[in-house]
């Protein structure tokens, strides 16, 4: 349950665990409540380890994307390159080709701790913030601390003009991350998002709506759909914090019961709220 591509964007692997105790407590009155509460637990965590994956992933592209804006008011090429060095990767942009690479080697730890290893690949029709612009992003042996990302993303400006928010539409394909026990979630989906950009590109945010679909580690489907607008804040991400700061998921699994993730009202904090069959626990990451 954490999302985005904005990693700011947003998209690294967000550790997140929730405490059995938490979720059990949901469930106590059924004689299954422990496994039941297990289930849920694993769901809920992977479920946001795969959102902020992605989101990070699309977070650090955004990053990189803003060594292609040339306008006359643009925010400056110093400040993107910046938060581009803070990644630790070697970046090459290749204006000819449209084509920008980040390239953090065989693993290179990032001021948020993680480990990442591999290649961001981008290419670009044009500036992102320009209507009809089309990014395309691809990994080659990504790792984020041990863990196999794969995956392809197009992104495409479908703003109304350049007077209005940029919105951005997103859809990835073949989303699979692999853990370093050997097993695997798949994750596919199609949204759109708007990216609030500030005079400060510390102040930036992106609210994210849509469905995503995939597999479990153990195989099991599921439907994650966005019910409120997610929104991530790149504040909260140089704080370390990969979450939405707000919005709301719906869960949906098959013989089970809704689950509902809220991530709150704003803050940069790591507290969600769980709810199924009308009982609700909030809990910290």
């Amino acid at each position: 349950m954490k999302t985005k591509f904005f990693a700011f964007p947003g998209f690294s692997r967000v550790a997140m665990m929730l405490f059995a105790a938490v979720a059990f407590s949901l469930y106590s009155c059924q004689p299954e409540g422990e496994t039941q509460a297990d289930e849920d637990e694993e769901i809920a965590t992977q479920e946001a380890e795969a959102e902020a994956t992605y989101d990070d992933v699309e977070a650090y592209s955004f990053e990189a994307l803003e060594l292609t804006d040339f306008s006359v008011n643009r925010r400056t090429i110093a400040a993107a390159q910046r938060l581009i060095d803070s990644t630790c990767a070697t970046v090459t942009h290749d204006q000819i080709n449209k084509t920008i690479t980040l390239d953090f080697g065989t693993g290179c730890t990032g001021p948020d701790g993680k480990v990442r290893a591999g290649i961001i690949l981008i290419t670009y029709t044009q500036r992102l913030y320009i209507p009809g612009a089309v990014v395309s992003i691809s990994l080659d042996s990504f790792y984020v601390d041990g863990n196999h990302v794969e995956g392809s993303k197009t992104i495409t400006n479908v703003s109304a003009n350049l007077a209005s928010p940029i919105s951005l539409n997103a859809v990835l394909t073949g989303g699979k991350v692999t853990w370093t026990d050997g097993t695997f979630a798949t994750r596919e989906y199609n949204r759109t998002s708007t990216w609030i950009r500030a005079a400060n590109p510390v102040n930036d945010q992106l609210e994210v709506e849509g469905v995503a679909n995939g597999t479990r580690r153990n195989g099991n489907t599921y439907t994650a759909t966005i019910t409120s607008t997610l929104v991530f804040r790149r504040l909260c991400k140089i704080q370390g914090i990969r979450m939405p700061a707000e919005g709301t998921i719906l869960i949906q699994r098959s013989n089970r019961p809704d689950l509902t993730v809220d991530f709150g009202n704003g803050q940069c904090d790591t507290e969600i709220t769980l709810s199924m069959n009308g009982q609700s626990q909030t809990v910290t990451l």
